[in-house]
């Protein structure tokens, strides 16, 4: 089985990608680093030599090289995504179809700060208002999220809340985030 990861900026797809991957002896596809690689330099110099389109049409063709849904039973890849991946219709269709996905989300002023202090600049938040800029990227992505299961990417901050298992993967406790916030309703609550 595949097992997809979705959401904003700094919710944290890669770090648990890897942690997932790791545990469970499976492959992870992380598809920035891929584009990355592909393109001989780093995100933010493909978003300014190329523009979003450019890049759009890299990560387009990372995933159709993903091939099919791996079908066994047991989870052989674990395959980050970056935020924007899918909008795109034909990713969403490539991703969701017949791969496990999950939402890793937050609220948008927490997924700012993770960012800001990430050592890994993102194009899409350049700027001034990082905060607002995130809320307008958690509006605008939310519906391509959905088919994914909704997961509390920081619930770990909650005391109580042990590790949860969920189609045969274990999601651990991360490193516990410093600002208070009112908990949206999510479909799992568990600790990544």
């Amino acid at each position: 089985m595949d097992l997809v990861l979705v959401g904003l900026p700094g919710s944290g797809k890669t770090a648990a990608g890897r942690r997932v991957a790791r545990r469970r002896d499976a492959e992870l596809i992380d598809l920035d680093e891929v584009i990355a690689t592909g393109a001989g330099r780093p995100i933010p110099a493909i978003f300014e030599e190329e523009g979003e389109a450019g890049f759009r049409a890299r990560e387009r063709a990372a995933i159709a090289e993903l091939g099919p849904a791996d079908a066994s039973p047991g989870l052989r890849r674990v395959i980050s995504t970056g935020g924007g991946a899918p909008v795109d219709p034909r990713n969403r269709w490539r991703l969701y179809r017949g791969r496990r996905a999950a939402w890793l989300d937050a609220p948008p002023e927490i997924l700012a700060q993770r960012v800001r202090h990430s050592p890994n600049p993102r194009p899409l938040l350049a700027g001034r208002d990082p905060i607002g800029k995130m809320r307008d990227l958690a509006a605008a992505r939310a519906r391509f999220y959905a088919p994914a299961l909704r997961l509390n990417a920081i619930i770990g901050r909650y005391p109580g809340v042990g590790s949860t298992d969920f189609w045969g993967i274990s999601f651990t406790p991360s490193p516990l985030d410093r600002e208070p916030f009112d908990a949206p309703t999510f479909d799992r609550q568990v600790q990544l």
